[in-house]
């Protein structure tokens, strides 16, 4: 074999491996990624399911009217974070106008926002029987009560 053909070869072997490692490299970082969000998202679903004792086919209506609910604030969330963002950009500015707009559709989408989930909440509780719907009213007052503290619970009972 001539020293040509060696070299060539080596070189095909070493821009495959390298293309291997590279695909290898970036697969890892996005599962850590996608691995990492989904860790830090509390199983709230689940989490209901299992306090409220609900039927299999109650499970399902929860599962679609989360899902409903969440395209329905996806839009209103995304537009709130593009006025703060907007908002933010006008530190330096003097002229209040802009401001002031700005801080009258960030009020009015958190109102829309928290009629969307107070309306989510009544669709949820209509859902369970009279039975559940005490358990239901028990585990809201909690999440509103403890706020961030309740999901940490709601992560820690999923380990068990």
């Amino acid at each position: 074999m001539s020293k040509q053909r060696i070299l060539i070869i080596a070189v095909v072997v070493l821009v495959v491996l390298n293309i291997a490692t590279l695909s290898f490299l970036w697969m890892s970082k996005y599962d850590k990624h996608k691995h990492r969000k989904m860790k830090h998202k509390p199983d709230v679903e689940n989490y209901l399911v299992r306090r409220l004792n609900l039927s299999p086919e109650q499970a399902d209506a929860f599962k679609i009217a989360r899902e409903q609910h969440f395209k329905q604030t996806h839009e209103l969330q995304r537009s709130l974070h593009d006025n703060r963002k907007r908002l933010t950009e006008l530190l330096s500015d003097t002229d209040t106008s802009q401001q002031n707009e700005l801080l009258v559709n960030i009020r009015d989408q958190n109102i829309q926002i928290e009629k969307l989930n107070f309306q989510h909440l009544q669709n949820l509780r209509s859902i369970c029987t009279d039975e559940q719907k005490l358990k239901f009213d028990s585990v809201i007052f909690k999440v509103v009560d403890k706020g961030a503290g309740m999901r940490r619970k709601i992560r820690s009972n999923k380990k068990h």
